[in-house]
């Protein structure tokens, strides 16, 4: 397990958390996975901070040896989220991208016929969902991905985890207080019911994202 995590650290994209966090990997990686073995872990104190691009929005940042449990889960469950993808899915693949559904679009405007493009955005979208039914579908899912039945119990434990904390307790970013002042109310986490908004950021969000659009797939292809 401690093997797994330290490849999954690796796979975390470069940031000064990880930078700092790095000389003690091994010891972060060995307690992890012994939290994670004996169902101790809980999902540690994130940083509120805000962005500006592409457009105003709070973030709730995890610390490191959250992002590389997450990355972890992520990786057991990747097979499986792959078969869910349709065709013209360009999110998540990772041997697609933002230029080849842009390269994508081109192709099929350019058809006879094809005067018409539609960008769709949900208003809203990750503060909309209800984390008690997302928790539902996952389980279920999980149980359908092919995990060995020791794998299967970690990654639900991990679910569960991540899906039932609610990140009330944070520390915000020295400064961002004036920018978190013009977040929109509907992109606000605290203007919400306690069981809904975005279950654990960074790399598993596209999962969980990707089994809730799973059901609108025929939709999607229209």
């Amino acid at each position: 397990m401690t093997a797994e995590l330290l490849a999954a650290a690796h796979g975390c994209g470069r940031s000064l958390q990880k930078a700092l966090a790095w000389p003690r990997i091994g010891r972060l990686c060995s307690d992890l996975a012994c939290a994670m073995l004996n169902q101790s872990w809980r999902p540690g104190l994130y940083t509120r901070f805000a962005v500006e691009e592409p457009k105003p929005r709070e973030i709730f940042a995890p610390c490191f040896a959250d992002r590389v449990a997450e990355s972890w889960l992520t990786g057991q469950v990747e097979p499986a989220l792959e078969r869910l993808y349709i065709n013209d899915s360009y999110a998540n693949p990772r041997s697609q991208g933002p230029l080849a559904a842009i390269l994508k679009i081109q192709t099929l405007i350019r058809r006879p016929g094809r005067d018409w493009c539609l960008q769709l955005d949900f208003r809203g979208f990750f503060h909309s969902i209800h984390r008690p039914t997302l928790g539902r579908l996952w389980l279920d899912f999980l149980g359908r991905a092919g995990l060995k039945p020791g794998r299967l119990a970690q990654a639900a434990f991990l679910s569960r985890a991540l899906l039932e904390h609610d990140p009330a307790g944070y520390q915000t970013r020295p400064g961002s207080q004036p920018l978190l002042a013009t977040i929109p109310a509907h992109k606000n986490l605290f203007v919400r019911a306690a069981s809904y908004g975005p279950p654990h950021r960074r790399r598993g969000q596209p999962a969980f994202r990707q089994l809730l659009f799973e059901r609108a797939g025929p939709f999607r292809q229209a």
